[in-house]
């Protein structure tokens, strides 16, 4: 049975932490330390050991015996796993988005891509990151499918780590706008092949933009 992660104060550990992760405050084989985390987050240190089971199921940290609980680190296996699940997600949320659309949908998704083209103009990278995190969001739930909802918003934490890698290769802040803007055009006119083959597209993309970066940093390593 997996670990119950309702608890409130587990809940905000498991929160701290993973936008720690996000903001780039831990490296990825940075070991966590028990004791400091608990001061920090002045909490008892079994909210922590119950938000490091909560963290390791979903992938974000890894327990070594002996060597405590490490930040996740990503091979190239594990990132070409994680985007091939995901690739087939967001194709099945884009072609049930198409096919249960509702206006209230569609007027929330184009708000997301509204603000996303004010984002990608200012060349605001650390909002829009926020704001594509909003728009996969919403299309999740025009799927009206709580299982995809739930599965996807997992997904997006392990992708955390990876994302803004992506947005940051030359050009791809645009390009990502574009193809989610294509994604939403699909799923207004109600083209449930197109909304799936295109939000397919765009997680490959995404995936290669990451590579791409991977293989940069080992070249310069």
């Amino acid at each position: 049975m997996g670990t119950d992660c309702r608890d409130v104060k587990r809940n905000y550990v498991v929160n701290c932490i993973i936008e720690s992760i996000r903001n780039g405050e831990y490296a990825k084989g940075e070991v966590l330390i028990e004791r400091a985390l608990a001061e920090k987050l002045n909490v008892s240190r079994t909210p922590i050991r119950e938000a490091f089971r909560c963290l390791e199921e979903i992938g974000l940290v890894k327990s070594e015996p002996h060597k405590g609980v490490r930040i996740a680190s990503y091979s190239r296996r594990k990132i070409a796993d994680l985007y091939d699940v995901r690739e087939n997600l967001e194709g099945l949320a884009a072609r049930s988005a198409a096919s249960k659309r509702s206006p209230e949908d569609l007027a929330a998704m184009r708000a997301v891509l509204e603000l996303a083209d004010r984002f990608t103009e200012a060349n605001d990278v650390e909002t829009l990151a926020q704001t594509n995190n909003d728009f996969h969001q919403q299309l999740a739930e025009m799927s009206h499918n709580d299982y995809l909802i739930n599965l996807l918003s997992q997904m997006r934490e392990n992708i955390s780590l990876l994302f803004s890698e992506s947005l940051r290769q030359k050009g791809r802040t645009k390009r990502t706008t574009n193809e989610h803007w294509l994604i939403y055009q699909a799923i207004d006119m109600g083209y449930e092949d197109l909304a799936e083959s295109a939000a397919r597209l765009h997680i490959r993309n995404a995936y290669n933009n990451v590579i791409v970066k991977l293989a940069k940093d080992m070249l310069a390593e």
